[in-house]
Order: C-alpha cells, then sequence, then structure tokens
C-alpha cells in the first residue's frame, strides 16, 4: 500500500493510492469514525496484455457536524450520539428520546454548539433541579438546569452556550462522547 499522489483541490483533498482495497477499507474506516457518505466509481482506463485496467474514485464527504455537537434540528435541540449508514443517531436535550436521521434530513439542521466549544465545570452547589457552576468566562457564578439524565452524585457538568445562556448538556457513553472532553 502506498500515496502515490496527494494535494489540495477544490472543495477538499486528493489521494492517489496504490490498493483498491486499501481505499476502500479507509473509506469505511472515515465513515465510521467521522460520519458521512461514501461515493464509489469504476473506470476503464486502459489494457494490459488485453486485460482491461479499471481506475476506482473514491469521494468521501463528510458532514458538518460530530459526535456530541449540539444542533437545532426541527425547531428543537439534539445531541448527536452515534453514527449510522444512513445518518446519525441523534438525541433529545430536553428528555429521553432517541431517533435515526436521514442524511438529507440533517442537511437542515444547525450546529449550535460544537462538542469542542462545550466546557466541563465543577457543580459548587446543586439541589434537586438545578446547579450552581462558576462561569468559565467571566468567572461569576451562574445557575443552570440540570440535565434529564442527572444521577444527583456527579461533581461535574458538561455545559454548552446555546442562544445566549449556558444549558446543561446530557452526556452519554456512546460514540467516545463520555463528557470528559
Amino acid at each position: 500500500f502506498f500515496i502515490s499522489e496527494e494535494g489540495a483541490v477544490t472543495g477538499g483533498w486528493d489521494l492517489k493510492l496504490g490498493s483498491k482495497a486499501m481505499a476502500r477499507r479507509w473509506s469505511r474506516n472515515l465513515v465510521k469514525k467521522f460520519g458521512g457518505t461514501v461515493k464509489e466509481t469504476s473506470t476503464v482506463v486502459g489494457a494490459n496484455d488485453g486485460i482491461e485496467v479499471s481506475r476506482l474514485t473514491l469521494s468521501y464527504r463528510k458532514p458538518a457536524y460530530g459526535l456530541g455537537d449540539v444542533i437545532r434540528f426541527r425547531k428543537n435541540l439534539w445531541i448527536v450520539e452515534s453514527w449510522q449508514k444512513d445518518g446519525p443517531i441523534i438525541r433529545r436535550m430536553d428528555r429521553f428520546e432517541r431517533t435515526g436521521a436521514t442524511w438529507r434530513d440533517m442537511e437542515r439542521s444547525i450546529v449550535v454548539c460544537p462538542s469542542i466549544d462545550q466546557k466541563v465545570v465543577q457543580i459548587l452547589n446543586r439541589d434537586s433541579s438545578g446547579a450552581e457552576f462558576m462561569d468559565p468566562v467571566d468567572y461569576r457564578v451562574a445557575t443552570v438546569a440540570l440535565p434529564y439524565n442527572d444521577d444527583g452524585s456527579s461533581r461535574e457538568l458538561r455545559i454548552g452556550f446555546i442562544d445566549g445562556e449556558w444549558l446543561a448538556v446530557p452526556v452519554t457513553d456512546k460514540g467516545g462522547f463520555d463528557g470528559r472532553n
């Protein structure tokens, strides 16, 4: 397996690989890790000793969102939880509801808080419905409603700045998003 050529192209990156099997395996790994779709085309480029020689072209398209991102989808806030072949599995922010969405459905979604912008904060004080924490921007004590899946024993809380206020983000152990970022 070798890479014979690579470089930037309009809208992406172009790789020319020496093995069709490795290219297919690599594209499957990209889809498994980052989601997205792969389109495959094969073209005959010549003949060698009477045997057709073909070129395989794989086009990988990565979605605009990743695991753990909070998105606005159908007027509600959802968390991208995991990938499946036809699109992501998403989970509502405000209650336990999971659903699958197609890649086409997700074209109308908007990322409102990427997982990289979410913060893990220490809980200063808590009651049955809310928790106080130190705002990571201005270091004032702020209050946030607890996520629906709060177990009451955690000393940390994952928050995201969404629509001008901090919201608690429910965490999950699926898809590598476990609240430790």
